[in-house]
């Protein structure tokens, strides 16, 4: 999509297009001001929207730089945050030098620095502080932290066109910000300005800057100014079609989300040093030994993660005939090749370390003992605060579905049963107990609530297990003479109807042959046919409507191809926009208690809360909280494990779930979550 600008200058979004003085004047737009922070508050006049009556607006971002200090030297009361750069390379940024802000008749940006001590920026809190002004940006959490580590507060409602834009455009490629005002712009209607963030793109490129603040000052002032100049017309744009869409649900409690995920960040999560200490030299030495151990036993030196030269060595060991082969490709069919490359992915690998091959055993070791090493271990203690405190990034809708993405570091993708020893570097702050509270069968439970199969309902009615229900079923069997191992298989059979996988998984899962996992998936299906109806149903739709719903209504987009994962999106997309409630009423409840107590990450389908010493009789509340009555047919409960003395060694307890006093619940009721602020 070509934008033409006076002069006939044609701009190419992701084009070529270089930052130049003698043409640049040409699209420089007369009311993007760099402006004093007194000029600000004197002109600015928030905007009103039709379809929010009583609201004013105005469109905030901030532009940020990285001061170079260590992380673990950083001031107390400063978080780092980490942005995704060129690759999967996250770069830290400490501070703004820049803010500008937008009420859609002009932009404006004010500089400061640091050696200031941002003074200027602290000129701007009347604006900021404002209950009565809603603040729209995008991605506005990054925003959020950039300005608290000034010193400066939050106040008033936030809306994320990010949000926005993941629900309003679930099909679309990227949700950046240039992205969508390319796609809305209208000069009479949504006068969305886009050209200087390719202007920019293309200075970086040349002139191999990372700092913004190295950018021509004229540049910088009608990017950033464009900026929220976009934000602001976007959000004009998406929000009624959000209300159209019956979104507006979801959407609130996206944005409550929004607080809760940055004080879970500002809080963080303790490092044991000591622990750190150990752990390193430990894997790291277990790496080395493991290592040695496989070019021992193959005899030679070889890449260790070239799939092919493993096959080779497998081969050469007389390991060929259990190595199984991807179909050849027309490429190689055409040369005479009709052996096609080795197939040994993860689940591959797994099945060759359970069947006892030496030198996959002891590659598994290897890698396993590295990934603890370089992708957990060294990067958590790298990343530790002069506290001993690690911040993640908590992406509250990174994932499609909606589920939480954690990053810098991967939280989630921590190992928690095969190796959980990097979990034993995390503790409770002095004065604090660890407690993880999960979701007993969440996805479980959802697809019985989707399905609407009786007898399921009926035993999780009456608290019983939902596994032992399943395999029940299976294996025709009364419900009390359901062994643990017979449980076990049911378990992973649901598991595989849910993420739309196959016998193969089952069959690695449970060690059953590939045959009776398929007979035994087959079986469910024919004995609990509200669940077989429910299946075929969604994936009706999904080749029909390329998309799915979730129970608030989110709209889940499934690519070509990918059918078989509707029910998978359907599930964990309702399980998100039950969990993000939970954990909204939750926040509330703390909040307007006044307790110490505090959340501190959500991984997977467990809340692990840091809670105080003076506080146990929280535990009951907060799993009453916690459950889920509202949403599904029946309650999805939640199981308590106190963890001491650290996030690995975790002891499930026998605790009531004891609803609040009624005073309590009605201060979380009545508490208005954006009076409290971000500092």
């Amino acid at each position: 999509m070509a934008i033409k600008r006076k002069q006939d200058a044609t701009i190419v979004p992701r084009s070529t297009l270089q930052y130049d003085p003698g043409s640049f004047t040409q699209h420089i737009k007369p009311f993007f001001i760099e402006a004093s922070a007194e000029e600000v508050l004197d002109t600015i006049k928030p905007a009103t929207f039709d379809f929010l009556p009583g609201k004013q607006f105005i469109a905030y971002d901030t532009e940020t730089f990285y001061t170079g200090v260590p992380n673990n030297m950083m001031p107390e009361n400063v978080v780092r945050r980490w942005i995704k750069g060129n690759g999967a390379k996250y770069i830290p940024n400490d501070f703004p030098f820049c803010m500008s802000f937008s009420d859609g008749v002009h932009s404006f940006a004010v500089y400061d620095t640091l050696q200031n001590q941002f003074k200027e920026f602290k000129k701007l809190r009347p604006l900021l502080e404002d209950r009565g002004v809603c603040k729209i940006g995008h991605n506005i959490d990054f925003d959020l932290h950039m300005t608290a580590n000034v010193g400066v507060n939050i106040l008033g409602e936030l809306f994320d066109t990010l949000h926005l834009s993941k629900l309003e455009r679930p099909d679309a490629f990227t949700h950046n910000l240039c992205d969508v005002a390319d796609e809305i712009h209208d000069d009479a209607l949504y006068p969305t300005i886009t050209v200087f963030e390719h202007m920019l793109d293309s200075y970086k490129a040349l002139h191999r800057i990372t700092d913004y603040r190295q950018f021509p000052r004229d540049l910088m002032t009608q990017y950033t100014c464009a900026d929220t100049w976009n934000a602001l017309f976007a959000f004009k744009y998406l929000y009624p079609k959000m209300l159209e869409g019956g979104q507006d649900r979801v959407y609130a409690i996206e944005q409550q989300m929004l607080l809760v995920a940055y004080w879970m960040e500002r809080q963080g999560i303790m490092l044991d040093l000591d622990y750190e200490d150990k752990l390193i030299p430990e894997l790291t030495e277990e790496a080395d030994e493991a290592e040695r151990k496989i070019y021992e036993t193959a005899g030679k030196r070889f890449n260790i993660n070239s799939t092919q030269q493993v096959a080779d060595v497998l081969t050469q060991l007389g390991y060929g005939s259990k190595i199984k082969r991807r179909p050849p490709t027309e490429a190689m069919l055409a040369k005479g090749i009709v052996v096609g490359n080795p197939k040994l992915d993860k689940v591959e690998m797994e099945r060759l370390d359970n069947e006892g091959v030496p030198l996959i055993q002891e590659i598994q070791a290897y890698k396993n003992a590295e990934k603890l090493l370089n992708t957990f271990a060294i990067k958590l203690y790298d990343m530790r605060d002069a506290q001993a405190v690690v911040h993640c990034n908590i992406n509250t809708m990174e994932a499609k579905t909606g589920r939480f993405s954690i990053s810098a570091p991967s939280m989630q993708n921590m190992p928690r049963r095969r190796d959980s020893r990097v979990r034993g570097a995390f503790i409770a702050p002095p004065g604090y107990t660890l407690y993880d509270f999960d979701f007993k069968s969440q996805e479980s439970i959802i697809l019985v609530h989707y399905s609407k199969a009786q007898y399921l309902t009926d035993i999780i009615t009456r608290g019983g297990d939902i596994h032992k229900a399943v395999a029940s079923i299976i294996y025709s069997i009364p419900y009390d003479e359901v062994s643990k191992e017979l449980r076990n298989i049911s378990k992973s059979v649901e598991f595989a109807i849910v993420y739309g996988a196959g016998p193969a998984k089952v069959s690695t899962m449970t060690g059953l042959p590939i045959e009776e996992a398929s007979m035994v998936m087959k079986k469910f299906l024919k004995n609990a046919p509200e669940v077989d109806i429910f299946i075929n149903t969604a994936n009706k739709v999904a080749r029909e409507r390329k998309r799915v719903r979730t129970i608030l209504n989110r709209p889940v987009c499934i690519e070509r191809g990918r059918e078989y994962a509707c029910v998978n999106y359907a599930i964990q997309g309702s399980a998100a926009d039950s969990t993000k409630s939970r954990m909204v009423e939750i926040h509330k409840f703390l909040k307007a208690n006044n307790f110490k107590t505090y959340m501190i990450l959500q991984v997977h389908d467990s809340l692990l809360n840091a809670i105080h010493d003076d506080e146990q009789e929280l535990i009951g509340y907060l799993r009453w909280l916690q459950t889920e009555r509202e949403l599904f047919r029946v309650e999805v409960t939640v199981d308590v494990a106190k963890c001491t003395p650290t996030w690995r060694e975790k002891a499930d307890i026998e605790v009531e779930a004891i609803k609040p006093p009624e005073d309590m619940l009605q201060k979380m009721r009545d508490y208005d979550i954006w009076s409290e602020g971000i500092l």
